[in-house]
């Protein structure tokens, strides 16, 4: 039952990742989740939400295609590289990932632009990495509060 729960969680926030995405165009507000998933080691359930995210991602529009398969395997090295500071400090690791995901953001935004023939907009793509920098420790602390109380009822269930 507690796995059955999880991933109509998990279903949920994908919801709500899209309603995001449809106020505030962009915005890759499903990353959060991948945060949140390789924090928690829930590698089972990233196996499926990391390619439901990039097929949302693609059919959404919301990035030049492909470069969403790019941006979240930068994402992933940067979790992992990064992962010294984890242990040091929470808040300075989670800092560091979010402007490292900004800055691919950037990044891919122009790199995509240029390979897919589209006009090349600086200011828009600095736009685009500063939304996605400041998004991403905002969405975490959210989502690992939200998190917490239902880990701990679904570790009892599983203790009884």
């Amino acid at each position: 039952m507690a796995k059955l729960r999880s991933v109509l969680w998990w279903l949920a926030f994908a919801c709500a990742g899209i309603v995001a995405e449809l106020y505030a165009p962009r915005l890759d507000a499903l990353a959060a989740g991948l945060l949140v998933m390789l924090e928690e080691k829930d590698y089972k359930t990233l196996v499926w939400f990391l390619p439901l995210a990039v097929l949302l991602q693609e059919g959404m529009g919301t990035t030049y295609f492909g470069a969403t398969v790019a941006l979240y395997a930068v994402f992933l090295a940067c979790y992992f590289l990064l992962s010294v500071l984890h242990s040091a400090s929470k808040f300075i690791f989670i800092c560091a990932l979010s402007l490292a995901l900004g800055a691919a953001r950037l990044l891919l935004w122009r790199l995509f632009a240029v390979l897919q023939g589209f006009p090349d907009d600086p200011a828009e793509a600095m736009r685009i990495g500063c939304m996605q920098a400041c998004y991403l420790p905002c969405a975490w602390l959210l989502l690992s509060s939200l998190r917490r109380p239902r880990q701990r009822h679904d570790d009892r269930q599983e203790e009884d």
